[in-house]
Parts: structure tokens; C-alpha cells; sequence
């Protein structure tokens, strides 16, 4: 047995491929054929292209279950729609920096939950998480928060009454 691998191109205009109604990408299309490129050291190190182009993909809702937006390090700046719902986990843009704010903007904008569950994972930083991440809407759970002495932890959370719960996870603490 193995695994399929599939690879998946940054589009702002347009989106395709993917597993319907299972995990479908936001910002990015399906390719077949990859492009041989070559890089030079330049570039590897202009990260903020790569980190607004990142793919965002969705895991959506259903009957059973709330959807999961896996946000990556986009600024969530392309134009195709998010389907913001009640209840979903949105991985936070680029460990909640405030260079990411558009996305914090784009959700307050959008959204109009209140009842989303922001998860992000970082290490020890004093400069994330920003502004936006803490005074988003929703509840928030980071792996390491900054200013506290508590162990990093994992976020698990599960479904309950179809809601995602925390078990064994505390709250965003970030100060």
C-alpha cells in the first residue's frame, strides 16, 4: 500500500481538486503536471511571497460535524470566498503574527461569528501573538502562550453534540 500524493498551485482567482466535501482548497487549484524550477538563494529567503501565497484549505461542514479551516501562512488576501460557519476551528495565519492581521480583518468583516475556535501553535516570542489574534472573536487555544510558564501542550479537541470540545486543553492565556 502507499500513499497518493497530490500537489496543489497557488490561484487567487480560482480553486479546484481536492476531496469534496472532505478537504477542498480555498486558494489553489490541482495540477498534474509540476513545473521544474529553478531557485536561487534569493528567493528562498523572500518569504512573505511564499507566506501569502500559502494554500488554505477547508474541511467542511457537515451534519455531524463543524467545518476546519487550515489557513497555513496566508493573509487570506485572494479573492474566492471562505464559508465562514458557526463552530469551526481556524488554524491561526502564521502563529496569530500581526503581519497577518488582513486575515483577523477579512474574518471580522465576513464572518459575524462569535463562536469560532482560533488554534495556534508557536514557540516563546515576544512579538506573537499580535493585536489581532488576541482581540479576534471566538475562542482561542495556542500550544505555547506567551508570558506563561505552562508546558507547551497539544490542543485536542473533539467532537461533542456536534461542537468541537477542548479535553485536557487551556485556554489562550497569551499576554
Amino acid at each position: 500500500m502507499g500513499a497518493s500524493i497530490r500537489w496543489f498551485e497557488y490561484d487567487s482567482v480560482a480553486n479546484s481538486g481536492g476531496i469534496p466535501n472532505c478537504l477542498v482548497p480555498l486558494n489553489a487549484h490541482e495540477v498534474f503536471r509540476m513545473r521544474v524550477r529553478r531557485w536561487s538563494a534569493l528567493q528562498f529567503l523572500a518569504l512573505t511571497t511564499s507566506n501569502k501565497r500559502s494554500l488554505v484549505f477547508l474541511s467542511p461542514a457537515d451534519d455531524e460535524k463543524p467545518a476546519v479551516l487550515f489557513t497555513a501562512d496566508s493573509d487570506l488576501a485572494f479573492s474566492q470566498p471562505i464559508p465562514w460557519t458557526s463552530g469551526m476551528i481556524v488554524t491561526a495565519p502564521h502563529h496569530g503574527a500581526e503581519a497577518n492581521k488582513n486575515a483577523y480583518e477579512r474574518f471580522a468583516r465576513e464572518s459575524g461569528e462569535d463562536d469560532v475556535i482560533w488554534v495556534r501553535s508557536d514557540g516563546r516570542f515576544k512579538a506573537r501573538p499580535g493585536r489581532s489574534y488576541l482581540n479576534a472573536k471566538g475562542s482561542r487555544f495556542c500550544t505555547l502562550c506567551r508570558g506563561s510558564n505552562a508546558p507547551k501542550q497539544d490542543v485536542r479537541l473533539i467532537l461533542d453534540s456536534k461542537r468541537w470540545t477542548p479535553v485536557f486543553t487551556r485556554r489562550c492565556s497569551c499576554v
